[in-house]
C-alpha cells in the first residue's frame, strides 16, 4: 500500500521516508503554521464583512478621526522631547545646555550661596568677568533687582565657617555667555612696539597691518577676537626680490586694557 505525503499531498511508495517533493518526513505528522497576527486580522476583517449591524468599526470617519489623534500626539510628543533636549532659552538670554562656561557679570562681584535661596549661606563671590563652569540650573526662576531668571550651581569645593561646600548657587541674571571685560574694547587704531617705536600694527575694520616704518616690511591679514584673544591670521607672502616669503601664519595676542596688547612674545603694544 502507498503512502501519501502529509505536506504537499503526492503518493510515495511505503519504503521511502522522505517525500521527493517536498522532502517532508513522511513517519511524522505535518502540522500547518501561520502567523498568529495573520489569523487574528482575518478573524476581524471576516467578522466585519459578515456583520449586517452599525458597529463603530464599520465607520470610516471614525477610523479617520482616530488616526489624526494618534498623529497629533506623535508630534507634540516631538516638539517637547526637542524642546527639553535642544535647550529652552531663559529670561537672560542664554541657552541652557550644560555644563558650560560662563562668566560673572557683576560689577562687585557675584555672591555664591549655599542653596538656591536669598536666606541661604553666603560662602563666597565671584569677581567681575571671572569664568565659571556651570553644571545645572533651578527649577523655579525668581526675581532679583528687577531681574527675572533661574539659580544656577556651580562647582565650589570651599571652606567656609567650619563648614566644607562642594557646591554653590549664583543668580543667573548677572551670568553672561561671553566675558564682559573686554565687551566694549575696540582694537581700532595703531599700536607701537615698546622696544621698537617703528614698528607698528594698525587694526582697521577686520583687517591689520603690521609694519616697519623705516623699511618695505609689511604683513597684512585679517584679525577675530574672542573674549580677550586676538587671533591674527597673515596672508601669504610670494617670494621676491626682498625675500623668500611665506605660506602664512597665524599667532594669538591678548587684550590687557583698552589701550594695550601683549603679544605671543610677552611684549606689551600701547595704542599710539
Amino acid at each position: 500500500m502507498n503512502l501519501q505525503c502529509k505536506k504537499c499531498g503526492i503518493e510515495l511508495s511505503k519504503e521511502v521516508k522522505f517525500c521527493t517533493k517536498c522532502g517532508h518526513d513522511v513517519t511524522l505528522p505535518y502540522i500547518k503554521k501561520e502567523p498568529f497576527f495573520s489569523d487574528m486580522w482575518k478573524n476581524i476583517i471576516q467578522s466585519i464583512q459578515n456583520s449586517n449591524t452599525k458597529v463603530w468599526y464599520k465607520r470610516w470617519w471614525v477610523w479617520s478621526t482616530a488616526s489624526v489623534g494618534v498623529a497629533t500626539v506623535v508630534i507634540i510628543s516631538i516638539i517637547i522631547y526637542l524642546g527639553i533636549t535642544v535647550g529652552d532659552t531663559q529670561p537672560n538670554g542664554i541657552t541652557t545646555e550644560f555644563p558650560k562656561t560662563m562668566y560673572a557679570n557683576a560689577a562687585s562681584g557675584l555672591r555664591r550661596r549655599s542653596e538656591p535661596s536669598l536666606d541661604s549661606i553666603r560662602i563666597g563671590a565671584y569677581s567681575h568677568g571671572e569664568k565659571i563652569e556651570v553644571l545645572e540650573k533651578s527649577g523655579t526662576p525668581i526675581t532679583i533687582d528687577g531681574v527675572t531668571d533661574y539659580w544656577y550651581k556651580t562647582k565650589a569645593d570651599i571652606n567656609f565657617e567650619g563648614k566644607f561646600y562642594e557646591y554653590s548657587w549664583v543668580f543667573g541674571g548677572f551670568l553672561s555667555e561671553s566675558s564682559p571685560l573686554y565687551a566694549n574694547v575696540s582694537l581700532l587704531g595703531t599700536y607701537v612696539d615698546p622696544t621698537n617705536q617703528s614698528m607698528a600694527i594698525v587694526f582697521r575694520g577686520n583687517n591689520f597691518t603690521l609694519s616697519l616704518e623705516e623699511s618695505c616690511f609689511i604683513e597684512t591679514g585679517t584679525y577675530t577676537v574672542l573674549g580677550n584673544k586676538v587671533t591674527l591670521t597673515a596672508s601669504p607672502i610670494a617670494p621676491s626680490e626682498m625675500g623668500d616669503g611665506h605660506k602664512g601664519w597665524t599667532d594669538v595676542w591678548t587684550i590687557v586694557d583698552s589701550n594695550t596688547l601683549r603679544s605671543s612674545k610677552d611684549l606689551l603694544w600701547r595704542k599710539r
